[in-house]
């Protein structure tokens, strides 16, 4: 296997005195994307830099193809091969076939062959009808596709996107988000997008990077960091609706089980009787019923509590359910599983499968302490 197109080694970044990068490793290959998921703050930006080389690290080196990339003016030959798109669109106060064709005039393209390059990239991205429309009165979608168009034409052996899409309202992100990923994978181009959505990274990502606090908590695939997060930290920044902190019970019956806020919680393996745990459980894995729903058969295999709503919130087709069972619980139901909403005091069935439940490593979340995480005040 080919060794990566692009590597951090030993990366530290300091701003003022702070910590705010710290990446042993990190590889990048060609031909991959590779989303970047993190808080507000978790160094996602700073990263991105360093990768683009547009900014050099305190400490480490990256690497490209290889070999060192070098510090100072030496390293812009390999930087050219980059191309970085930001969170605002920065565009150029002229036209859109201006626009795009800027880098290949940069670069001292002929205009007969700039027009050849350009004009694909045009129509690939609705553009054709705009190319004499001044920047200033395009939309935001409009601005983004130009500005795609723009580091498409180029073509670069590395893209870097940080958080393109984020001004954006829902409709026209989606429809960019998935042009992007069809783009990316026709043509092969290797891709670095940062983003604080999952929904975003999980979509485009071939890997998937949880950066937290300027440290690289997980690496892999979206599906493994979203069904097996490596720590509570992950779990929370990947969408994990429950979390709930629990102290091990002794075996009954060899079965593992733990307290959550008074109740019993079967878990899927044994864990030592009073050792503290955090467990996790995603809101689609849970099932509601009303209580005068015909009683389906108990499992051995499932947990199962009553409890009182809470809270029902409207998210698109689904509603979100929280649930007082002795702790917070939310699940989720799609509006045609329901002849009417359930409201605020009404008693609930949640259900889930003990398979369900992830007993997750520290690091937790920071609020992760039994009064907050079990929905008590201090």
């Amino acid at each position: 296997m080919p060794g990566p197109l692009v590597e951090l080694r030993d990366v530290e970044v300091h701003y003022s005195g702070a910590r705010v990068l710290s990446i042993p490793r990190l590889e990048l290959q060609e031909g991959e994307i590779l989303t970047v998921l993190g808080p507000n703050g978790a160094g996602k930006s700073t990263l991105m830099r360093i990768l683009a080389l547009i900014e050099e690290p305190e400490y480490g080196e990256a690497f490209y193809r290889g070999a060192a990339v070098p510090r100072g003016p030496a390293r812009l030959p390999i930087r050219r091969r980059f191309t970085v798109i930001f969170q605002e669109p920065l565009l150029a106060d002229t036209t859109v076939l201006g626009n795009v064709e800027m880098g290949l005039r940069f670069r001292g393209v002929p205009r007969q062959d700039r027009r050849r390059r350009v004009q694909p990239w045009l129509e690939r991205l609705g553009l054709s009808s705009l190319t004499r429309r001044r920047t200033s009165t395009l939309s935001g979608g409009e601005a983004q596709r130009t500005s795609l168009a723009r580091a498409f034409v180029l073509e670069p052996e590395v893209l870097l996107l940080d958080e393109p899409f984020s001004s954006l309202d829902p409709p026209a992100r989606e429809e960019m988000l998935l042009t992007l990923k069809e783009i990316l994978e026709s043509t092969g181009t290797t891709a670095v997008l940062v983003t604080h959505d999952r929904d975003e990274a999980f979509l485009l990502g071939d890997r998937v990077v949880a950066l937290i606090n300027g440290r690289v908590a997980q690496v892999g695939d979206p599906e493994d960091l979203r069904l097996r997060p490596a720590s509570g930290e992950v779990a929370r920044l990947v969408g994990f609706e429950n979390l709930w902190s629990a102290t091990a019970l002794p075996l009954r019956s060899d079965v593992s089980r733990a307290e959550v806020g008074g109740r019993q919680i079967l878990l899927p393996s044994i864990r030592q009787p009073g050792k503290d745990l955090l467990l996790g459980v995603r809101a689609e894995e849970i099932t509601l019923l009303r209580t005068d729903a015909p009683e389906a058969e108990r499992n051995e295999n499932e947990n199962r509590f009553q409890g009182n709503v809470t809270r029902v919130i409207p998210k698109g087709p689904l509603l979100w359910i929280e649930v007082d069972c002795g702790f917070p619980l939310v699940g989720f139901l799609s509006r045609e599983e329901l002849r009417k909403a359930p409201i605020p005091g009404e008693r609930i069935i949640a259900r889930f499968p003990v398979s369900c439940v992830r007993c997750l490593p520290p690091p937790w979340p920071e609020n992760s302490r039994r009064d907050r995480l079990n929905g008590k005040q201090e």
